[in-house]
């Protein structure tokens, strides 16, 4: 531990270190409206939300949902809830805002984490109370108010909802303790100092946005250039340019986001210098060897460097990182005979992996580790195994690196094999009329035992379905691959979380509950 982080043990703590000794150096630069917060700043903007929260009734200890677009709010109300001592709970809901379906799932959310009110910004927390008047909306401002006193230090740091890939989103419950052990592995594996600086457009109710940016770069002690996520979306290019004229050091991103990005600047084109970049991490999903590769293909001549992208593992309940490519090195990818695979690199420091010999399930020792599920002890039991976190995921481990295979839930039983969905899924990528990343599989038990049901996502007319369908089996046939089912399904059938990952156990229920189940085409004609 280093001597600046001596003695510290909260967030709260580290905000008033780093304004001590950072004073007005920049920490936050949200590119969106121009506004900076600087780490002098961000005491005394998390003391006056504080304030905000305890007028409106909020007391230490209670859970507070952060919901919010604005990245400047939602920073100011996760670090006002710190100074409280109240539990934030990190929010990011689908579908339109106010709408029925959405009121629904905020609804939900809230009685299941227990949530006490709201916190997002004034113009929201009226829309928001009028969809459910039940539930307080706080609207917060970290630019007006008096600071008050910090409250009493909450060994919880934050309650992160998990993505709900396999099930019901649970509540993980994060320590104090355990970010800043996360973040000091983290720091430590990319030998991270106060001279970098950072750029993200993820959602900051997501792990990978709210630690591996937000309160790493408070850690860090570097500045953090904030990008809205719709703005990526809409120019994924834009991205890029940003990364030079920022001069930055550190991004991340998930792989869709490199295929995107990558597509478009193939199609477009465009000028940028990404020598500054040291770091660029790839995470958050199964990485594929094409989409890395192609990244490196499309980039490298405008600077990227060879070693600069980096595969990662994590999980929410380990706080965030488990495993990374080793700094310096080439991105490796493994093949088994049937696939390629990237490889998640080794363990950061600080963490111990290791694989089930029964179940190839991936177990961690970290003191990152969640303290547990929120108010489910039987679930939190099944997740360890002693002091080894269960990760749920399948993996295999060639020379000290970590190999991802699939999750153990969704692993297929065929003809006495099982078979990890995604192998399904990656087989047939890339096969025109079916939709880039928008491949499902799953296992559909019946009368007659288990069947294997893939489904593709296609802007195809259903009078083109058949021939689409028949090179979708070849494609499985020549990977050694049966399918039971397949079928195209309309843009928009397979759900994925807020994070964009695939729901499985969703997909399975949605297909079960619709026409295509009893063979009826779902697409126009």
């Amino acid at each position: 531990m280093s001597g600046e982080e001596a003695g510290i043990d909260t967030i709260v703590e580290l905000m008033d270190e780093r304004a001590g000794r950072l004073d007005r150096t920049v920490l936050y630069n949200y590119l969106a409206t121009g506004e900076q917060c600087t780490f002098a700043d961000l005491p005394v903007r998390a003391a006056r939300v504080a304030g905000q929260l305890a007028d409106a009734g909020i007391a230490p200890g209670q859970r507070v949902g952060i919901l919010a677009e604005d990245r400047a709010v939602f920073c100011d109300a996760f670090y006002g809830m710190q100074h409280l001592g109240a539990i934030p709970v990190p929010l990011g809901l689908a579908g339109r805002a106010g709408s029925d379906p959405w009121c629904a799932i905020l609804r939900d959310r809230v009685e299941n984490m227990g949530i006490a009110a709201l916190a997002t910004d004034s113009a929201s927390a009226v829309a928001f109370g009028t969809a459910v008047p039940e539930l307080r909306a706080i609207g917060i401002d970290g630019g007006r108010g008096n600071p008050v006193p910090a409250g009493p230090p909450n060994p919880v740091a934050f309650i992160q909802p998990s993505s709900g890939t396999t099930g019901h989103p649970k509540g993980i419950v994060i320590s104090q303790a355990a970010v800043l052990a996360n973040l000091r592995g983290i720091r430590e594996q990319w030998d991270l100092t106060e001279a970098d600086s950072g750029f993200s457009w993820l959602p900051l109710f997501h792990d990978m946005g709210l630690i591996g940016t937000v309160i790493n770069a408070l850690h860090t002690g570097g500045t953090l250039h904030q990008w809205p996520t719709e703005s990526f979306l809409r120019s994924p290019g834009r991205w890029v340019e940003l990364l030079g004229q920022l001069d930055v050091t550190i991004a991340i991103a998930p792989p869709f986001a490199l295929e995107l990005i990558a597509r478009r600047w193939r199609r477009r084109g465009g000028e940028a210098d990404l020598s500054s970049v040291r770091t660029l991490l790839v995470g958050a999903e199964q990485i594929r060897p094409d989409v890395i590769e192609g990244f490196a293909e499309v980039f490298e001549p405008l600077g990227l460097r060879p070693d600069a992208l980096c595969p990662t593992y994590g999980l929410a309940e380990a706080t965030l990182a488990v495993t990374a490519k080793p700094l310096g090195t080439r991105f490796r990818t493994v093949e088994d005979g049937l696939h390629r695979w990237v490889s998640c690199g080794r363990a950061i420091p600080g963490v111990e992996i290791r694989v089930d010999p029964h179940t190839n399930e991936l177990l961690t020792r970290t003191p990152g580790a969640m303290s547990g599920y929120l108010d489910d002890p039987e679930a939190t039991e099944a997740a360890f195994d002693g002091d080894w976190l269960r990760t749920g995921d399948v993996a295999q481990i060639v020379d000290d690196e970590v190999i991802i295979v699939g999750r153990l839930k969704e692993m297929i039983n065929r003809n006495g094999q099982r078979i990890a969905a995604s192998d399904f899924e990656l087989a047939v990528q890339g096969l025109e009329g079916v939709l880039p990343d928008r491949v499902v599989a799953f296992g559909d038990v019946g009368p007659h035992g288990e069947h294997v049901v893939v489904l593709a996502e296609s802007r195809y007319k259903s009078a083109r379905a058949g021939e689409v369908v028949l090179a979708l089996r070849a494609r499985l046939a020549d990977a050694g691959l049966a399918a039971d089912v397949v079928q195209l399904v309309p843009a928009g059938f397979i759900p994925r979380t807020t994070s964009g990952k695939l729901r499985r156990g969703a997909a399975r229920e949605l297909w079960q509950a619709s026409d295509a189940s009893r063979g009826e085409a779902l697409l126009p004609r």
